[in-house]
């Protein structure tokens, strides 16, 4: 595999100097791909093809938040994953990406309902208030005295 660099502009990672690091193709999916080019601040990718961009160009774990992740390790996005942390001035600076709906399962998050102390897997599945934040799961149990 060759020597990769993160396509972002101003992050100088890449497979040689950041070994633990994971880098990731550009989706085939040109809905996403295009969103990936926006949120990277790459307007010069816009005439490159879903294909070109993933086959020529990686965007490092650096520029992804953590629940963007499937699993620990930090080596696969999840389906719907967007780079969302980019580099300013040597600092990350964080931008607003739109990631459409995808069903979320008790698997991926715990729900935290405004008004409830507790919060059991129950509330995941049965909530579609807009009251209710999704954040990844710590812990089986979370109370307000935690926060």
């Amino acid at each position: 595999m060759g020597l990769r660099y993160c396509c972002v502009p101003g992050c100088l990672s890449n497979t040689e100097t950041d070994m633990g690091l994971s880098f990731f193709s550009f989706p085939l999916d040109p809905k996403r791909c295009s969103e990936w080019v926006k949120n990277c601040n790459r307007h010069d990718f816009r005439a490159k093809s879903p294909i070109d961009l993933h086959r020529g160009y990686r965007v490092c774990g650096k520029h992804f938040q953590p629940t963007m992740f499937a699993g620990m390790s930090q080596s696969r996005l999840k389906k719907f994953a967007v780079p969302t942390l980019l580099m300013s001035d040597n600092s990350m600076m964080e931008v607003e990406a739109t990631i459409p709906a995808v069903p979320i399962t008790s698997e991926d998050v715990i729900a935290i309902p405004s008004t409830s102390k507790e919060v059991t897997s129950e509330a995941v599945s049965e909530s579609t208030s807009p009251d209710v934040i999704a954040i990844p799961s710590t812990s089986k149990e979370v109370t307000s005295e935690g926060q």
